[in-house]
């Protein structure tokens, strides 16, 4: 059943590729794009954002190093925030833009997008080496196995590090930065049904 959903998935991915009169990278990356927006939008999935933060909440400027560690690896360890975007949103600028392999996102499209986008509860995020935190930056490995919020509930494994750059004024994040281990071909291609 696995083998057959998937090459469904496959067939149909493939001839919306082959018609389209974008270029083929740019196709196949906005068609992607558009078919787990819509999927995502489609599904109800629970909201994962910190309740009672928003832009309006006051911000936690020029932490030391060591408390801002703290912040982030319990973010990342008991709110699951890659998979959840459940994390403590005054450690970052208004202003912060969020990048992975694929793309790069505004503060609130993280948030809203990444909630919408994985199931929680299927969803599992791990720390692979201590977070690191200086004036710049704070620095961790991680590994994670992403459960997709569209049919078949896909999942995929991605390992990388982040680094998150600060303000040398403010002390807030203003740069969210993911380097995958993978590439994004191969994240894809080693989806579990």
């Amino acid at each position: 059943m696995r083998a057959r959903s998937c090459l469904l998935l496959q067939t149909a991915a493939v001839h919306a590729w082959r018609h389209t009169n974008a270029p083929a990278p740019v196709a196949r990356r906005r068609w992607l794009g558009g078919a787990l927006a819509a999927l995502a939008a489609t599904t109800t999935a629970r909201s994962n954002a910190y309740s009672g933060q928003d832009k309006t909440t006051p911000k936690a400027k020029n932490l030391p190093p060591k408390e801002l560690a703290k912040r982030v690896e319990k973010d990342l360890v008991e709110n699951q925030f890659l998979a959840t975007a459940n994390f403590d949103r005054t450690l970052y600028d208004e202003a912060c833009t969020f990048q992975d392999e694929i793309d790069t996102y505004e503060l609130d499209k993280f948030i809203k997008g990444t909630s919408k986008l994985f199931v929680a509860d299927r969803s599992h995020v791990d720390l692979a080496s201590p977070v690191t935190a200086s004036n710049d930056s704070v620095e961790f490995k991680f590994k994670e196995d992403l459960c997709f919020n569209i049919p078949f509930k896909p999942t995929v494994f991605v390992s990388g590090r982040v680094v998150l750059t600060r303000d040398l004024d403010t002390g807030l994040f203003v740069r969210y930065r993911e380097y995958w281990d993978q590439k994004p071909n191969d994240v894809l291609r080693g989806a579990r049904f």
